[in-house]
């Protein structure tokens, strides 16, 4: 019994939603209206064929048993609880008013027109019910109408009759006022779960980027690093990591200040993101950048390296301060991987080696280690 609580609850609840929804509601509601409806009307179809003989009342309950079961595909399979929603709806409609017609109100049968009335507005929402609930109380009052001093050995009343009337109306009322406030609650459930969610991001790009350059930050290469190592292990291709020092960036911020030391290092920034790319380049910290680049070859990934350096050198941002390059330079250290095992504290390691050569050479050149 306990597996077969499992399965069925596994087939009430498959669905697509990662959290949860009024729409879980509904379509439970439906899958059990649903399955109770295919038991009933088996049953009621057998008692009509095999024992009543009443064979129209057994071809209505084996059409309605078909109709629900193509309900069951539809909600099941294509997951379309609304079109399903829609068909148990018109099946209530039809049966309901058949009902009221054919019973003519005799042993309490039109109580059980008030079903349709919570079943299409729970199931189907408020706007979409209440158009289907409109036609069928009206369609109900005229049938209903015509049996005034007839049904019932002619106890069915004008008295009757405005019960009757009053009593569906309250209870549209109730429902309806209360699922409305239902749906409106959970609109503004929906958004502000929405305006979680978009702050939500908003804070972890904040957390992942420098807030001067707009570049990654340091936080943020660990996780870019193991992405494109392993893309280039994958594809096999060369990886490299670089770092990039803007040389003798101390003195020219003591000299021209921040923020002339600010916008020079917005430069270097969209130097970088220009060459490496916006996900691939990174400010780790003062005038230290990083890069990673991938390539088919790693004279194509010197290329850009070299590139990179000529385009900064080609701002011409005035450093008067530097004894022998009178604009900007800078030192860049490289570490060039092809399908070697390594990680990333080896890798940078091997970078930032190369960094303090190419300084420790004189500066505004590439070492590639």
């Amino acid at each position: 019994m306990k597996k077969i609580g499992i399965l069925f609850q596994k087939f009430m609840f498959r669905s697509t939603m990662d959290e949860y929804s009024p729409e879980y509601t509904r379509i439970s509601i439906l899958y059990i209206f649903i399955l109770i409806n295919i038991s009933l009307n088996i049953l009621f179809s057998f008692i009509d064929l095999f024992i009543i003989h009443n064979p129209f009342l057994g071809v209505i309950s084996s059409l309605i048993v078909i109709v629900m079961l193509y309900a069951l595909y539809i909600l099941y399979k294509h997951y379309n609880y609304i079109r399903a929603a829609y068909i148990g709806s018109a099946i209530l409609y039809i049966t309901f008013l058949l009902i009221a017609v054919m019973e003519k109100g005799e042993q309490f049968t039109l109580i059980w027109t008030y079903f349709l009335t919570p079943f299409a507005l729970i199931t189907l929402g408020t706007k979409r019910g209440i158009r289907i609930i409109g036609s069928y109380l009206i369609l109900l009052f005229l049938i209903t109408y015509t049996g005034i001093g007839h049904w019932q050995d002619g106890h069915w009343g004008f008295p009757s009759y405005f019960r009757f009337i009053a009593s569906h109306i309250l209870m549209l009322y109730v429902i309806y006022t209360v699922l409305d406030q239902f749906e409106k609650a959970n609109t503004k459930i929906a958004q502000l779960r929405i305006q979680e969610k978009e702050q939500h991001k908003m804070l972890e790009q904040l957390s992942q980027t420098d807030p001067l350059t707009g570049l990654r930050n340091r936080r943020s290469l660990k996780e870019r690093f193991a992405h494109e190592l392993h893309y280039a292990h994958t594809k096999n291709r060369f990886f490299a990591f670089f770092l990039l020092d803007v040389d003798y960036f101390k003195n020219f911020n003591d000299t021209y200040g921040h923020k002339q030391g600010d916008e020079l290092l917005i430069k270097i920034a969209h130097a970088m993101a220009k060459h490496a790319g916006e996900e691939h380049a990174f400010r780790i910290g003062g005038d230290e950048f990083a890069g990673l680049l991938v390539a088919e070859t790693d004279e194509e990934i010197k290329q850009k390296i070299v590139k990179l350096r000529r385009d900064i050198a080609s701002l011409q941002i005035n450093f008067e301060v530097h004894e022998i390059e009178p604009h900007a330079t800078v030192s860049i250290g490289a570490h060039i991987v092809n399908g070697d095992n390594e990680d990333f504290n080896q890798v940078f390691e091997h970078a930032d080696i190369a960094l303090y050569q190419a300084k420790a050479q004189g500066r505004d050149q590439i070492v590639f280690h």
